[in-house]
């Protein structure tokens, strides 16, 4: 059954990427997603998870480029200051997040988002650059969201 999804969801998401449904584009996505599922399967035999929630997976899609769009427009705006002054940081935020794939997962999505890289996870905390550091600012608004969706998935 773990199979039969991870190979599902695989062959979904290279026909969406590969924007092609021509035969030969569909066995050889058929044939990656089936070695990809298999080796995934007996790497992992009794992973902490065996099903995602598609709904909440989309969710999380969506929450992902809003964010990218936003923090886009904001690093736009600030190079195109006159006074190219930044004030970047580095910042401990702690998650509440248990498993080790949400983690990995809200720390690629930190990374994703322009403007800020996550430079290591230790135990229950993110180690994030960002750009701009304002003195007061509410560090957990950076993963809040992320962070929501994700313990859904």
């Amino acid at each position: 059954m773990r199979f039969l999804f991870w190979f599902s969801m695989l062959l979904v998401m290279w026909l969406v990427l590969s924007d092609s449904v021509e035969f030969a584009s569909v066995l050889v996505g058929m044939g990656i997603s089936g070695v990809i599922a298999l080796i995934y399967i007996l790497l992992y035999p009794k992973e902490d998870f065996d099903f995602v929630r598609p709904v909440w997976l989309l969710a999380y899609g969506f929450v992902l480029i809003k964010n990218i769009i936003i923090a886009n427009i904001y690093l736009t705006k600030i190079l195109m200051r006159k006074d190219l002054t930044l004030s970047p940081a580095i910042i401990a935020i702690p998650t509440t997040l248990k498993s080790d794939w949400q983690k990995l997962l809200l720390a690629n999505s930190i990374t994703l988002t322009p403007g800020t890289l996550t430079l290591d996870i230790e135990d229950n905390m993110l180690f994030i650059h960002i750009i701009e550091y304002e003195e007061g600012m509410d560090r957990s608004k950076i993963i809040d969201e992320f962070e929501r969706v994700i313990r859904r998935i």
